[in-house]
């Protein structure tokens, strides 16, 4: 029987040591007499330099040129030629809340030295249209698509259809195609309005 108690002596002595229990331990109070809990700085998940991506397969990434823990990551877009070096895509920059950043591009594809020394990428072609663009073809005037975007990495236009009903061009956002460049300036001719 004494050893069991010699046994659940040293075992309380030891959780009071370890400092699992708050028995005798107040904690800090502030002026309105509430406990004061004390925040810990998460560090950044990127450092300046960092090249990062959505998806690992995406030939489009962000540089991260500068980091305030208070803004955020402040980046550059970039895109990969043909041999892997990655280059300024446009003038595309902007600066983004860590939390939102990290959450969004997960992938890290790489760093380079010096973030602001980038080749810029000149196009090898230029896209006929851009985001808001209604065309048509030639024959049909009435039906035709709103451009949503261009992916140059893909050389592809996202689109919609749309189509003139009592004056007003129509067409639903959520409904997303894509077609290559050459596709979609060959069929559809003739720039009618921007939206």
């Amino acid at each position: 029987m004494r050893r069991y108690w010699a046994i659940l002596m040293i075992l309380v002595l030891c959780i009071s040591i370890s400092g699992c229990t708050q028995f005798g331990k107040t904690g800090k109070t502030g002026a309105s007499g509430q406990t004061v809990v004390p925040t810990t700085n998460v560090p950044p998940q990127y450092a300046v330099g960092d090249i990062v991506k959505k998806d690992p397969a995406s030939s489009m990434g962000r540089v991260i040129q500068d980091f305030n823990p208070t803004r955020g990551y402040q980046w550059r877009t970039i895109i990969f030629d043909d041999y892997g070096r990655p280059m300024y895509y446009g003038t595309e920059k902007g600066t983004t809340k860590v939390a939102a950043f990290e959450n969004e591009y997960r992938y890290k594809a790489g760093t380079v030295a010096n973030p602001y020394d980038l080749t810029e990428l000149k196009p090898a072609y230029k896209p006929k249209y851009k985001a808001g663009d209604i065309v048509t073809e030639v024959n049909n005037p009435l039906e035709g698509i709103i451009i949503l975007g261009y992916d140059y990495s893909r050389d592809a236009y996202s689109y919609s259809y749309a189509d003139k009903r009592m004056g007003i061009w129509n067409y639903n956002a959520q409904e997303n195609y894509s077609q290559s460049r050459a596709t979609v300036e060959g069929k559809y001719t003739k720039k009618v309005t921007t939206i």
